[in-house]
C-alpha cells in the first residue's frame, strides 16, 4: 500500500499530541512533499515556533496564508507573525481583512 500525504500529516499530529515535536516535523514535511496544504502549513509553523526556530515558523504560516487567505485562523497566525516583524501595517490590513469577513471573529 502507497502512503500518501494524508498519511504522513495524520502520523505527524500523533507525534505532535505526544509532545514529539521533531518526528511529527519530519512526518509533516513529508506529507507536504507529496501534496502542499495549508493546513500542514499551519501546524509545522506551530511546531517550528515550539522548538524556537522562528524563520522556518515564518516561512511556514507564509505559505499557509499564500494557499488559503481567507482561512481565519491562518490569515490570523500570518498577521500576528508579521506583527512580530514590526509590519503594523500588513499586519493590521489582514486583521481588517478577517473582520469583514467575519465580525465575531474572536482572537
Amino acid at each position: 500500500m502507497e502512503k500518501d500525504s494524508y498519511y504522513y500529516y495524520q502520523i505527524g499530529i500523533q507525534y505532535l499530541e505526544r509532545g514529539e515535536i521533531e518526528q511529527a516535523i519530519i512526518n509533516l514535511e513529508k506529507s507536504i512533499s507529496l501534496k502542499n496544504h495549508f493546513k500542514t502549513y499551519q501546524i509545522l509553523h506551530e511546531c517550528y515556533m515550539k522548538v524556537g526556530k522562528d524563520e522556518q515558523s515564518y516561512h511556514y504560516i507564509y505559505l499557509a496564508y499564500c494557499e488559503n487567505p481567507r482561512n481565519d485562523k491562518v490569515a490570523f497566525l500570518y498577521a500576528k507573525a508579521l506583527f512580530q516583524k514590526k509590519d503594523i501595517v500588513a499586519s493590521k490590513k489582514i486583521v481588517n481583512e478577517i473582520l469583514e469577513r467575519n465580525t465575531s471573529y474572536l482572537p
